[in-house]
């Protein structure tokens, strides 16, 4: 059984990002629940297992818990407190699972927007495409038939053989994950016109559906093993 583990960001009551009363978690959240509920019905469904990492007691949380029936949740990310980093790390490990955390953005210039990816590095030790690079493409590209695509960031350079990132803004769960780690930021909710867009229910579940396009996708064009 191959394991992806799908973590939203800033998942209950740590709100993440706030721009003009829209909450960056409750963003996240719609968007990770479609994104799920996509790849709970593609074809190879009983060959990779899709798990929703969250805390325990979540599942009762009258605004979010309703949605938790359908879908398979990690048993040991079940954990009494907010999800730390080092939870989120520790769960990915132990499953030896592919780990995808959905966020959105926030910018001082209102101006900027688009989706983007987040990774450990571009390239393997080998000097080839990474795996996290692979899958991070297939997301984007599903995502730029709506949102503008910034490409993919890395924290490391293997050409430059040095880190690009300084080490205040490097997000743990993609140098600490021993499998791939992806960070998706699907737009940002300080860009007025994403703002508007991502206010509507559906627009936020078909953003959702597209990153579950791109995994799928990634999957079917890299024959993806894990563990």
């Amino acid at each position: 059984m191959q394991s992806i583990l799908i973590s939203c960001g800033h998942l209950w009551k740590d709100s993440g990002a706030i721009s003009e009363g829209i909450r960056e978690v409750d963003i996240n959240w719609v968007q990770t629940i479609a994104c799920l509920s996509y790849l709970n019905t593609i074809p190879f469904s009983d060959s990779y297992e899709f798990s929703f990492l969250v805390p325990e007691g979540f599942e009762q949380d009258l605004k979010y818990g309703a949605y938790l029936d359908n879908y398979k949740l990690y048993e040991h990310s079940r954990i009494p407190r907010m999800l730390t980093i080092t939870d989120r790390v520790n769960a990915a490990n132990r499953s030896n699972s592919i780990l995808i955390e959905l966020h959105n953005n926030i910018f001082s210039d209102p101006e900027v927007g688009g989706s983007e990816a987040i990774i450990f590095s571009k390239k393997n030790k080998y000097r080839e495409d990474s795996e996290a690079n692979k899958l991070s493409v297939s997301i984007l590209n599903k995502l730029s038939s709506v949102e503008r695509s910034r490409g993919v960031k890395e924290l490391y350079s293997r050409d430059q053989r040095n880190y690009v990132v300084p080490r205040e803004r490097r997000p743990a769960i993609l140098y600490k994950t021993l499998n791939t780690a992806v960070i998706v930021e699907t737009g940002f909710i300080s860009n007025l016109q994403y703002r508007k867009r991502i206010n509507n229910f559906a627009y936020n579940t078909f953003i959702g559906t597209l990153i579950g396009q791109g995994i799928v996708n990634y999957i079917k064009n890299y024959n993806v093993q894990i563990a």
